[in-house]
């Protein structure tokens, strides 16, 4: 653990050079979900056509994940009568914290979430207490706006639960779980002084007075013992340099590290942090099968409009007789050809067998390396009578790729909560929450 912010910078650096060649694959990853095509040949005659099946293969991975909320359980002692009340009453207070936090974002809060598990093949997890922010508007000089919109989190939930991005975060676990957590990330000025008040200026430039749409490079360290934030300015040597003075350095005295880290796939069997959370499409990356798809596809389309584009008839004469003769006094039309003389469409080699062939194996290996179509409603190569039971049961089938992030998601969701829960009981305070049914207070003791 780091005593100084020195220790927690040098520490952070090594986590970061750790972690670079996974962070470099998650924007890669990147590139396919957003069907961006670096390797594309520099050729203005081709028809560059990119593949989306990568994208799709993703995109109906999370549809499938999210498309129920998740449900928490709290086991009782069925002997107690009391322990079944208090135990619906834990589940309705993680609901609750659970739907508030997305719903002040906007997006429910298990869609960012899953989808950077599968994405990323990581899900990072924050949670932070209301009152915390609470306090800081209220001695702060935030706008009535602002302490209202505040307000109104504090009223609504006690606890905030935000997905970050993985591609800024750098865990580091231990024998008994997460030892540290690192993050960097650029924001505004004006985003640094949402979560700290007016000190971030000191910190920035020594002075009363910052521009609040500059953007700086924010810097955040965790593990067991102290919290510490800064501002970076750059780097010297290889080093990174703060600006002003640190933002936070102090023991956080929590219960826990308030940030919980998911991986869906990988090891921790695997020394390389690379393999140690794997992305969902992991297999389409390594392969590079998503390459092979957009030359092939280029290639076709290039072909079918340089080819299928040109004169489509063939017309062989016979000396110099001159234009080709056509009766159009019988209905469609009837040519009229001299002895020898030969009309015909012309052969086109547009859509190459061969080339259609290696098409037709990688879009099988992507598929096989993702998720089957049968899982996303596709019927696939089924026939027209198939039983419905058969299809049913393809469609079960076909989410076992998606068993390992269920199983992992449902894990990372609910140590979240139980955080939640921990850091209550530690503040040994009642907290007021909004339900469908009203307002409710939530006793620790329970």
């Amino acid at each position: 653990m780091a005593k100084t912010i020195e220790e927690a910078m040098q520490h952070a650096t090594d986590l970061v050079n750790d972690y670079y060649d996974q962070k470099e694959m998650m924007e890669d990853i990147d590139k396919m979900y957003f069907m961006d095509w670096d390797n594309k040949p520099d050729e203005k005659r081709f028809k560059f056509t990119t593949s989306p099946s990568a994208r799709n293969a993703l995109l109906g991975a999370i549809r499938l994940m999210t498309s129920t909320e998740p449900r928490f359980v709290v086991p009782f002692d069925a002997n107690r009568k009391e322990a079944k009340m208090v135990s619906e009453k834990i589940e309705k207070f993680c609901k609750t914290v659970w739907y508030h936090s997305g719903r002040f974002r906007g997006v429910p809060l298990e869609q960012p979430a899953i989808e950077s598990l599968l994405r990323y093949g990581m899900m990072v997890l924050a949670i932070t207490d209301t009152q915390d922010l609470y306090d800081l508007y209220m001695q702060g000089k935030g706008s009535k706006a602002q302490q209202r919109q505040v307000q109104r989190l504090v009223d609504s939930t006690p606890y905030l639960i935000e997905a970050w991005d993985p591609k800024s975060v750098y865990p580091e676990w231990g024998r008994f779980g997460l030892n540290a957590v690192y993050r960097t990330v650029e924001m505004t000025v004006s985003e640094v002084i949402d979560q700290f008040g007016e000190k971030v200026i000191r910190n920035k430039i020594g002075k009363g007075e910052a521009d609040l749409n500059e953007r700086v490079q924010y810097a955040d360290y965790w593990d067991l013992e102290k919290h510490m934030a800064w501002i970076s300015s750059g780097s010297s040597g290889g080093d990174t340099v703060i600006a002003g003075e640190p933002i936070v350095d102090q023991k956080h005295d929590l219960p826990c590290i308030p940030i919980v880290v998911q991986t869906s796939e990988g090891s921790y069997m695997d020394s390389d942090r690379q393999y140690q959370a794997l992305p969902f499409l992991y297999g389409v990356y390594k392969s590079e099968l998503w390459e092979r798809q957009n030359l092939e596809l280029t290639y076709l389309y290039t072909n079918l409009f340089h080819i299928a584009a040109n004169p489509t008839y063939v017309h062989h004469t016979v000396g110099d007789e001159g234009d080709l003769e056509v009766d159009y006094s019988v209905p469609g039309g009837r040519i009229v050809l001299r002895p020898n003389e030969d009309y015909r469409p012309l052969e086109k080699d547009v859509f190459n067998k061969d080339l259609l062939g290696g098409l037709s194996i990688a879009n099988e290996m992507v598929e096989a390396s993702t998720i089957y179509s049968q899982a996303l409603g596709g019927t696939g190569n089924l026939g027209a009578n198939t039983a419905f039971s058969t299809v049913s049961l393809l469609n079960q089938v076909g989410r076992l790729p998606l068993v390992s992030p269920q199983k992992r998601g449902g894990w990372g969701i609910g140590t979240a909560m139980e955080l939640v829960i921990e850091m209550l009981k530690d503040k040994k305070e009642q907290r007021k929450l909004k339900t469908k049914e009203g307002f409710i207070t939530f006793d620790p003791a329970e």
